[in-house]
């Protein structure tokens, strides 16, 4: 299989809601960064946090604009929509009840590194000015001015 069929396996399963098959593709010590406004460490981690978003978000759709691999990595170019019904649990900021508002967010751009079969590394940059604007949540947008993993290195 290739790299490209192992992430598209990966997306599939996310865009069918699985967690199960797509926590299939990951690694246990998986490092993410740019999904929350601290670094996601573990598998474990991840799940939580994906599984936070499905439900602040049940109506949550992933275009994916470009998907491409290059050596290890396969980058994803995407455009997310939903509305946060739910509410939004993420590492870094106390949750945020439902907004009711309607998110159109992207292009984003999601890097995942992968090692025998496993996404190992996701490296996200996702436009949270304009998340946090769509939710009218300003002070989340200045926590996103001033979180640390703007300054992280790939």
């Amino acid at each position: 299989m290739t790299i490209l069929e192992e992430a598209q396996g990966f997306l599939d399963a996310l865009a069918r809601r699985d967690l199960e098959s797509a926590s299939r593709y990951v690694d246990h010590d998986l490092i993410a960064i740019g999904l929350a406004l601290r670094p996601l460490r573990g598998a474990q981690a991840w799940r939580e946090s994906v599984a936070a978003f499905w439900y602040a978000f049940p109506d949550l759709e992933t275009e994916r604009l470009t998907l491409t691999a290059h050596g290890d990595e396969v980058t994803l170019v995407e455009r997310v929509r939903g509305t946060h019904t739910g509410e939004l649990h993420t590492a870094g900021l106390a949750p945020v009840p439902s907004t009711r508002h309607r998110i159109d967010v992207g292009p984003n751009t999601v890097v995942f590194r992968f090692a025998e079969g496993r996404v190992v590394r996701i490296h996200a940059r996702i436009r949270r000015l304009q998340f946090a604007w769509q939710l009218g949540l300003w002070p989340l947008a200045w926590a996103v001015l001033r979180a640390p993993f703007l300054r992280e290195k790939r």
